[in-house]
């Protein structure tokens, strides 16, 4: 027959694991959080630098602009379902001084974690501008 003391130790890793649980959860989801904002920050200067790329061949600013939006809609088509094409923005412009303007932005705002990528204090926008040469250099 056993007595339960003051120095009994059973379930002591239990307690603790319970106190510590939480925690550790939290900075796991923290960590796969910022994981997923980096990737899409990457995704879309990744996309900036494509679509302004795809420009140079163009002559007119319709056609530079076309050719810019329809670079980015196929790299954010080529990230699905991971990004969703539909919250993807293209903003083409002419920048004059002989260059281009591409805007690249992407809303997190629906983003199932929007607020703890508050929290961290980084923006439910995410947005990336590339400046290219007219005709290339």
């Amino acid at each position: 027959m056993s007595s339960a003391g003051l120095d009994d130790e059973e379930g002591s890793a239990a307690v603790e694991f319970a106190l510590i649980a939480p925690f550790l959860l939290l900075i796991l989801l923290g960590i796969m959080v910022a994981s997923i904002y980096l990737a899409t920050l990457l995704a879309v200067s990744n996309t900036a630098i494509e679509a302004a790329r795809a420009t140079i061949p163009g002559m007119t600013t319709a056609e530079r602009s076309n050719l810019a939006t329809a670079r980015a809609n196929a790299i954010f088509t080529a990230y699905s379902p991971f990004l969703d094409v539909s919250k993807v923005t293209v903003a083409p412009a002419d920048n004059g001084a002989n260059t281009f303007r591409v805007q690249v932005s992407y809303n997190l705002s629906d983003f199932g974690f929007t607020g703890l990528i508050a929290r961290m204090g980084l923006p439910t926008q995410v947005a990336r501008t590339v400046v290219v040469a007219n005709g290339g250099f």
